[in-house]
């Protein structure tokens, strides 16, 4: 795959599934290693890289922040 495409299936993987999507691009890469496939195997980790940073780069895709917020924090007047 050229880097654009792998992009766009990135892309387009999160859309679909969330960032469950990184998991199973993860459990992809290593059931490829495992029969031999390198060549696929590295495909899918491009892919589950992509997936990480367009989950970094996305509001929607981040985790909510954690509850109840720390107390130590700075409170308006």
């Amino acid at each position: 795959m050229r880097e654009m495409e792998i992009h766009d299936y990135a892309r387009q993987l999160l859309e679909a599934h969330g960032p469950k999507a990184i998991a199973e691009a993860a459990q992809n890469a290593i059931d490829l290693e495992s029969k031999g496939e390198l060549e696929l195997a590295r495909t899918w980790r491009h892919i589950e890289d992509a997936m990480k940073a367009y989950a970094r780069a996305s509001p929607k895709l981040k985790r909510p922040a954690p509850w109840p917020p720390d107390s130590s924090a700075a409170k308006p007047d």
